[in-house]
């Protein structure tokens, strides 16, 4: 269990940061989905193929359950963690980001989320949301739309940070320094 938790610990907690906004409904969720990881491992009659994708399916439900009468906060201490020990204008860009996001239908969010943060390839996203290729394709493609149009009176244009797969983004690029840290 401890060797699971180690794999996938990670990119569940940063899954359920990113989908609620809070580090509290954050914990709430990957807790839930660990326990349910366990219950499923207790009972010896099923167990998951692939235990990330699982443990991020069963977050993912619970996001949407709870999603129905979901007020989201943003606290000085969310901030203040996402803002620890990075250059000034990688910060600013993943707040403005984080802003932005927040603004996004969860199913668009849920998509950039897994493949842009995440790093997931769409045959993994489709495991996780039971949805098809084209639909999270669309989805992805609608998210980044979405943020050019939110963040361009910010920021002008955006299209360096959304659109070429090619050029480091403020988000891969910050993401690539967690990496190597």
């Amino acid at each position: 269990m401890n060797e699971l938790y180690r794999r996938h610990a990670q990119r569940l907690y940063t899954y359920c940061r990113k989908m609620t906004g809070g580090e509290h409904e954050a914990s709430d969720l990957f807790q839930d989905a660990w326990l349910k990881l366990l219950q499923v491992l207790e009972r010896k009659d099923v167990v998951p193929d692939h235990v990330g994708a699982y443990l991020l399916r069963v977050a993912r439900n619970q996001i949407l359950n709870a999603k129905r009468s979901d007020v989201r906060h943003v606290t000085l201490e969310d901030v203040e963690l996402l803002m620890r020990d990075r250059p000034y204008e990688q910060r600013e860009a993943l707040v403005l980001l984080d802003g932005a996001l927040e603004l996004l239908d969860t199913t668009l969010r849920e998509a950039f989320v897994l493949y842009e943060m995440e790093g997931l390839t769409y045959d993994e996203m489709m495991a996780i949301t039971g949805e098809t290729m084209s639909t999270l394709k669309t989805r992805v493609w609608r998210a980044r739309t979405r943020l050019r149009e939110i963040l361009r009176p910010v920021l002008g244009d955006v299209r360096e940070m959304f659109g070429h797969d090619d050029a480091p983004t403020p988000i891969t690029k910050a993401k690539n320094d967690d990496e190597t840290t």
